[in-house]
């Protein structure tokens, strides 16, 4: 059986719904974004253990781990690994004895950043990395950039949704049961690996439908 939006009585007002919904999604964004940026707490690079900082010689005052230790153990963390050389910044903010480190690739590239305490551990206080300027590569959306992606991503994905929905598509098996239920698509597509070897050794379901429960149920 074929079915879906376009074969549907009341198609054109589930794409008014869908489409309503979508421009609400993005209107939401385009309220929140600004918000969120504008209380962000850091700005950009600023900050003595920026990545622009002067690479340290000497681990800080009142710091219990050296500086070869800190960057050793920065070299150990899964943020950094890959790195061809850690670059180590140190200094004191507010109070506390920190340590930034930067991943950095040969061609000198950044791809990660991790701050240590004084003792040589993690440090997860988000107001205190943003006092110390390492946010900015800390963060998931930190510059413009990353704002205005996760708005086209926000336009996009319903996008491609809406065209995926258009489209005829297999649907459940008729008078199939429970088991063959639009329903049980769903759990065998949220079972990941395990609901598609189920899927691949069931024989009732249409090709069609497989794929279609795998893809999106």
């Amino acid at each position: 059986m074929v079915s879906g939006p376009a074969g549907h009585p009341d198609a054109g007002r589930r794409h008014a719904r869908f489409l309503a919904g979508a421009g609400l999604l993005v209107l939401a964004y385009l309220v929140a974004a600004p918000v969120v940026w504008s209380a962000r707490g850091f700005d950009g690079d600023a900050g003595p253990l920026a990545f622009r900082a002067p690479e340290a010689t000497s681990a800080p005052p009142d710091a219990t781990v050296t500086l070869a230790a800190a960057r050793a153990e920065c070299e150990k963390l899964i943020d950094l690994s890959g790195t061809e050389r850690v670059r180590v910044a140190a200094g004191t903010v507010s109070g506390q004895p920190l340590f930034a480190c930067y991943g950095l690739r040969s061609n000198g590239d950044l791809i990660g950043a991790v701050v240590l305490d004084g003792a040589g551990n993690q440090v997860h206080n988000v107001p205190l990395i943003k006092q110390s300027g390492a946010r900015r590569w800390i963060g998931l959306v930190t510059t413009r950039t990353d704002l205005v992606t996760g708005g086209l991503a926000m336009v996009a994905f319903p996008a491609l949704c809406y065209r995926y929905y258009r489209r005829p598509r297999p649907g459940p098996l008729l008078g199939g049961g429970l088991l063959q239920s639009r329903w049980t698509d769903g759990v065998l597509a949220v079972l990941g690996p395990l609901g598609w070897a189920v899927l691949a050794v069931e024989r009732r379901r249409s090709r069609g439908r497989k794929i279609r429960v795998v893809r999106c149920p």
